[in-house]
């Protein structure tokens, strides 16, 4: 497919450059950039569904962590030594 738009000139230029210090075509320059931008509009792998699963586990989370580190502030330094 064709189609034109508006690229800034200095953007252009830029593209230009890159494109050619790397030994590619403008165009192949701005299709690895499209595609690349695009990429994290596909939907993420099913593996990190389960991420956040257990957000709601938040608030005990942060309790259990301040009994903890009270706990653990209370141990006598000296029995460690």
């Amino acid at each position: 497919m064709t189609a034109t738009i508006e690229i800034p000139q200095d953007l252009f230029l830029k593209a230009q450059s890159q494109a050619a210090s790397e030994g590619i075509s403008t165009e192949a320059l701005l299709m690895e950039a499209l595609e690349a931008r695009l990429k994290p509009l596909q939907p993420p792998p099913e593996w990190r569904a389960a991420f956040g699963a257990l957000s709601h586990l938040k608030e005990d989370n942060e309790r259990l962590k301040l009994i903890i580190d009270d706990e653990f502030g209370a141990i006598d330094d000296e029995l460690w030594r």
